[in-house]
């Protein structure tokens, strides 16, 4: 009976706590990317300075994109994690960090179009200890209490809502500063379709880099 109680008591501490990794991240080598996109149209998708923190619960979070990931590995030889972003069209990057020899490398994947090819790079990692929170009404008011109403605002309608309530509670009007997120990624969106388009009609084919010029061409 001792031993089950020090056994169930170490399996719930590692749920309770863990450690986080942050890989910062720098891709320059991008010997293995396919002629079809250059150089420029894929530092637009990847660019090449990146910060990862891989968390304890599993998943990953990408600070330049904004998006959260989900991790695959995570052992003493690698992490591999992946991330998907769902607008007009549907973009994936997966990722692998080797721990042995700092290296790491992205695929992109676009459906329905050539996949750009893998871009390799290195990382320097740092580690910290990370609690996870109790789930209770009192600490989640207390989390919420300590963030700006910058990021209120800017997170306002995710997370089920719980930034729309907390943003009454404060008397902050975040629905225009969204609207106007809204309609600037709108006029981008509508920009880029005419751009698309356009180079179509004039008989080139999507996703070559002859393509790729000519959008960025007319987008300019």
């Amino acid at each position: 009976m001792k031993y089950i109680i020090i056994i169930l008591f170490l399996f719930t501490s590692s749920i309770a706590s863990g450690e986080e990794l942050e890989l910062n991240c720098k891709f320059d080598n991008y010997n293995a990317v396919t002629r079809n996109y250059t150089d420029r149209v894929i530092k637009s998708w990847s660019p090449p300075i990146q910060n990862h923190v891989i968390k304890a619960d599993n998943t990953s979070y990408w600070n330049q994109v904004r998006i959260e990931g989900k991790v695959s590995v995570n052992d003493s030889k690698k992490v591999k994690f992946k991330y998907e972003m769902k607008r007009k069209y549907i973009t994936r990057w997966s990722f692998v960090y080797f721990k042995t020899t700092k290296k790491a490398a992205i695929d992109m994947e676009f459906p329905g179009y050539i996949a750009p090819g893998t871009i390799w790079g290195s990382c320097e990692e740092t580690k910290s200890s990370y609690q996870k929170p109790v789930k209770n009404p009192s600490t989640n008011n207390d989390s919420l209490a300590n963030i700006s109403d910058k990021l209120v605002c800017y997170r306002y309608g995710l997370y089920n809502g719980k930034y729309i309530t907390e943003a009454k509670r404060r008397n902050l009007n975040c629905t225009s500063e969204n609207e106007e997120k809204t309609n600037s990624s709108s006029k981008t969106t509508n920009k880029t379709e005419k751009a698309e388009n356009k180079c179509k009609e004039l008989g080139f084919t999507p996703a070559t880099e002859s393509y790729g010029n000519c959008v960025l061409k007319l987008m300019d």
